[in-house]
């Protein structure tokens, strides 16, 4: 997000999506597991410019850890699901309307719309309120919290490097 228009440079801020990424699942697991499986639409639509995805805003992988849990294996040895995070990506001024999945109409008792997640990003009805209710203001508060932040200066023709903004923050 460039804070300034100057054509001697602007601020830069910067989030941490990795950190936000774990605050998030400390503080709100509910939202962290809906953007990790919930796949949600983007379109950006400027002057000669379309683009569109349906994407995740966090990309993680699940494996298993040992020792961790009550549930067992096989071998009677303790397993958890744990996430290894890959990417974060969520820019609110380029996300989509929600598509709400049309209701089938009966026969889904037993149906747990919390575990059931489109590819084409349509959501429940039930999942639409808590995506505006919960789930993003739980993501936004973390996104624009400055502790998650960091701010930079960017002059013309600079590149920022994310990782070694990342290790800056950090130190």
């Amino acid at each position: 997000m460039q804070a300034s228009s100057d054509p001697q440079g602007g601020a830069t801020w910067l989030v941490d999506g990795f950190s936000i990424a774990a605050r998030l699942k400390e503080e709100h697991p509910n939202s962290f597991a809906f953007f990790a499986k919930q796949p949600l639409p983007f379109r950006c639509i400027q002057p000669g410019t379309f683009v569109e995805a349906i994407a995740t805003p966090f990309v993680v992988d699940e494996y298993l850890a040992d020792n961790i849990s009550a549930d067992h294996d096989d071998d009677n040895t303790k397993k958890v699901v744990r996430h290894r995070m890959h990417q974060f990506r969520y820019n609110n001024d380029d996300r989509a309307p929600l598509k709400i999945r049309p209701s089938t109409g009966g026969g889904e008792e037993g149906f747990n719309h919390k575990s059931y997640y489109r590819r084409d990003g349509s959501l429940s009805v039930e999942d639409v309120e808590a995506f505006y209710r919960e789930h993003l203001p739980n993501l936004l508060k973390c996104s624009q919290d400055p502790s998650m932040a960091l701010e930079i200066r960017l002059e013309p023709g600079n590149e920022s490097d994310a990782e070694r903004v990342r290790r800056e923050r950090e130190e």
